[in-house]
């Protein structure tokens, strides 16, 4: 697995690459953001299937909140 953070720190990147053995999978990321100039914790949980067995999966994300506009998180 490797992950990999936007050069702008709003997303980040979770790849696998060996997933013959794998069906699924869940994951929870945590991270500090500074709100109000104070250190929060923050995070993103989510599922990702693997829907061809030894097919890499991708899953990017956002450090902040997205509904009609995204609001980024500073960390």
């Amino acid at each position: 697995m490797a992950f990999a953070v936007a050069s702008d720190l709003q997303r980040g990147t979770m790849t696998i690459t060996k997933t013959s053995d794998i069906a699924s999978v869940d994951y929870q990321l945590t991270y500090t953001a500074i709100v109000s100039g104070q250190s929060v914790a923050r995070g993103t949980i989510g599922h990702v299937d693997v829907k061809s067995a030894g097919q890499y999966i991708t899953q990017q994300m956002v450090f902040g909140t997205c509904s009609d506009v995204c609001h980024y998180d500073t960390v």
